[in-house]
């Protein structure tokens, strides 16, 4: 499967991302951590941020365009 970056699916993982701090903050103000959560939680920081879409078009959307654009015969 492959995933092409959009900001769309940058906006819904951020979002996502969001509710899953407020949620460990929540349970880190309870208990511990487990290093397990730690390291995902670190893992996650890290590597969030280079999803971020950048300024090339997809493949698939140029596609859509040369479709979209053609004239009759």
């Amino acid at each position: 499967m492959v995933v092409k970056p959009s900001s769309r699916l940058y906006k819904a993982l951020k979002d996502i991302m969001g509710d899953i701090y407020a949620q460990l903050l929540r349970i880190h103000a309870g208990s511990d951590l487990s290093p397990s959560i730690e390291y995902t939680i670190s893992l996650l920081a890290k590597e969030f941020p280079a999803m971020k879409p950048g300024d090339a078009r997809a493949e698939i959307d140029e596609e859509k365009d040369s479709i979209w654009n053609m004239e009759k015969a």
